[in-house]
């Protein structure tokens, strides 16, 4: 699958990395299933680096919307091989970060 930039000619792999080819999750050793994941234009608040950063390391495959920065694509989505594992570990990521806010 491909993600083409509009105005360019340059086509850029949608999932290149090894875990989007074998569609295991290299983190939770379960198999992924594919599903549409949305772009964002806007950088989400909780995107900062340092959740960039636990994001590769502890749930690298959920289905987080991926930051598109300036660049127009043909589609507001891209299909990519999800883990749920993946969106287990960030969910309750992000309901820590929240509970010590609220603490």
């Amino acid at each position: 699958m491909f993600s083409m930039l509009i105005g360019f000619s340059l086509l850029i792999p949608a999932g290149c990395s090894t875990a989007q080819e074998n569609h295991i999750c290299p983190v939770h050793k379960s198999e992924m299933e594919m599903k549409r994941v949305a772009f964002t234009w806007d950088m989400p608040d909780k995107a900062g680096m340092k959740y960039d950063k636990i994001r590769k390391k502890r749930f690298p495959n959920c289905d987080d919307p991926y930051y598109a920065g300036d660049l127009a694509r043909l589609n507001d989505y891209d299909e990519r091989y999800i883990c749920e594992q993946c969106n287990i570990a960030r969910d309750n990521r992000v309901k820590q970060n929240q509970d010590k806010k609220g603490s």
